[in-house]
């Protein structure tokens, strides 16, 4: 599996330089102390970890083209002074993206050991590959279409987590209605599969009903706003578990730049997720996120971030509805010493407040980051 991530990221490094016009890498080195590594509501376990990472970026255009390149690539290791064995890690990604004014073509690959979400507390070792291939006619003209395809790979690479292995395809299309190039209203449809490789409990197909609005409202404001309704069939019956499932969703994808030091995003989505809780064969993730991020005198950036998550599970577990409520706050500074050095500090308070207490938790994590570009 090491062969497999790093292949891939000498492949992410190696090709694209035979166009490089901007190649650069980079080195972080985070020393951290996380006083909950287990996500535990008693008899927390802190540790000091170790976290270094190399990152490699690509963005240029391919030769007598219009196709823009841009590649990020990274490799790392993670050593924890707790359970060294069983807590230390590797991880890798590559993220690959090529596309101009009519296709778009996007591969994101990763390999980790982290929880793959929110409601799997333990690590797991996984890879996750994210496929995406679409096209868009020309914005240029009043009306337009777009189609794609999507395929989204789990693989948790441990026995006792195989049964969480899957499959998801999304296949989708859209109708637009372009103010300008730069500012679109679209509908559309998509249609998806999720299949499980090791149990059929969760397998199933949905179909997805949106209408949404994206570009530029502003010059100083762009994103993505989108409402959606979304149904799901389960292929088999179970009895004390849902056949079907419905939400209205939403996605809120803003960016508000005042000025050019500073920066304010916000994100925002409700959606259904895969679970394996009790009888429950999903859950609805509510979630919204806010960050600011200031420059000052070209050589301090102050970052603020703020995260709320609601996870409510439809069936109810001996007579309660398990209702869980995520908040994080992640404040940092960081300062560039050179054009090639930076340093900076940062803290994270997650909190974890239940309707079932044993699955309460808070976690602290403080780090020291330098970061070193070439």
């Amino acid at each position: 599996m090491k062969k497999i991530f790093v292949l891939l990221f000498v492949f992410g490094l190696v090709v694209p330089s035979l166009y490089a016009k901007t190649f650069n890498f980079k080195i972080v080195e985070d020393l951290i102390y996380d006083d909950n590594i287990y996500y535990s509501d008693k008899n927390t376990e802190g540790s000091f970890l170790s976290s270094t990472k190399l990152y490699a970026n690509f963005l240029s255009k391919i030769p007598s083209t219009s196709i823009n390149v841009d590649a990020n690539a990274h490799v790392g290791y993670n050593a924890y002074t707790e359970d060294f064995y069983n807590n230390s890690y590797m991880d890798a990604g590559l993220d690959l993206k090529l596309n101009n004014r009519f296709f778009d073509f996007r591969e994101s690959f990763t390999y980790t050991s982290d929880p793959a979400n929110n409601s799997f507390n333990e690590r797991a070792e996984r890879i996750n590959n994210d496929v995406y291939l679409g096209y868009t006619s020309n914005k240029e003209k009043k009306l337009g279409f777009g189609v794609y395809a999507q395929d989204i790979l789990d693989d948790y690479l441990k026995e006792r987590y195989e049964y969480l292995n899957r499959n998801r395809v999304n296949l989708g299309a859209k109708l637009f209605y372009n103010f300008n190039p730069k500012k679109s209203v679209y509908l559309g449809y998509q249609y998806s599969n999720i299949d499980y490789s090791k149990n059929t409990f969760n397998n199933s197909n949905g179909n997805s009903y949106f209408l949404g609005a994206t570009g530029e409202i502003t010059a100083k404001i762009k994103g993505t706003a989108q409402v959606s309704y979304d149904d799901r069939h389960y292929n088999k019956k179970y009895e004390d578990s849902l056949e079907n499932g419905n939400l209205i969703g939403f996605l809120a994808d803003v960016t508000y730049k005042p000025f050019y030091s500073t920066t304010i995003s916000l994100l925002g989505q409700r959606k259904m997720e895969e679970t394996f809780f009790a009888n429950n064969r999903y859950y609805i993730s509510t979630n919204v996120n806010l960050a600011f991020k200031q420059l000052l005198f070209r050589k301090w950036t102050f970052g603020l971030a703020f995260g709320y998550e609601n996870m409510e599970y439809p069936i109810s577990v001996e007579g309660m509805d398990r209702d869980d409520n995520y908040f994080t706050f992640t404040p940092s500074v960081d300062f560039k010493v050179k054009d090639i050095l930076s340093i900076g500090v940062w803290y994270q308070n997650r909190n974890r407040l239940s309707n079932m207490e044993s699955k309460n938790y808070l976690s602290n994590k403080t780090g020291v980051r330098v970061a070193v570009f070439f």
